[in-house]
């Protein structure tokens, strides 16, 4: 974490590339799992927000849009 490695992955995690940004987050857990250290330095790099909006981005994919279409074949 000295180098700098868990700023770059959480910047990471906000690439347009899904798989780059799946792999980012993977790691970016991997490093804060028990490590206080890790997790204090993701507060602070606001990934609690990022968190936010990828929940809310996978909300909308996996829960909203799904129930949508379904609607509109019934419909």
């Amino acid at each position: 974490m000295e180098l700098g490695a868990l700023s770059k992955l959480i910047k990471m995690v906000k690439s347009s590339s899904i798989e780059e940004a799946i792999k980012a987050l993977y790691a970016v857990s991997t490093l804060i799992q028990n490590n206080l250290a890790g997790q204090e330095f993701f507060y602070a790099e606001d990934g609690d927000a990022m968190l936010q909006v990828l929940y809310e981005v996978f909300y909308v994919v996996l829960i909203i849009a799904p129930n949508i279409l379904m609607c509109s074949n019934v419909c």
